[in-house]
């Protein structure tokens, strides 16, 4: 397949998969933001402050409890039914799109590591079929 330019920047587009992978990849940094804003409580908050990172890396200092991911995660995913009903390929379906991003936010979480898009690129394309 050849690459065609994206209508908005003139970027080169290698795949059909790349929209889907950056609309997942916005998804996640923020299910991240949600939950460092649960982690950050306000006696973190003045350290937090001091590190000048952004919300979606909280979980790399803290451990999240489970109830704060479960919480997080529950609002992050609701966008995902209209996301794949407007943009989605592959033949993902809303359920398992919010299975693979929900298993590898809380993976990072588990690990405190950080998002890395060319980890999701392969976790869509080894779960989903998505061509990465």
């Amino acid at each position: 397949m050849t690459a065609t330019p994206c209508p908005t920047c003139g970027r080169p587009v290698e795949t059909p998969a790349d929209p889907m992978v950056a609309a997942c990849d916005m998804l996640v940094i923020r299910a991240l933001e949600l939950l460092g804003k649960r982690v950050v409580t306000r006696a973190r908050r003045g350290r937090w402050e001091q590190t000048n990172l952004p919300w979606h890396q909280a979980h790399i200092l803290w451990q999240a409890d489970r109830n704060q991911i479960d919480a997080a995660l529950t609002d992050a995913w609701t966008a995902i039914p209209a996301m794949v009903e407007e943009h989605g390929c592959c033949g993902a379906t809303p359920a398992e799109l919010t299975a693979v991003l929900d298993r590898y936010v809380r993976d990072l979480v588990q690990m405190k590591m950080g998002h890395d898009v060319t980890e999701l690129r392969y976790r869509l394309g080894a779960y989903l079929g998505v061509p990465a």
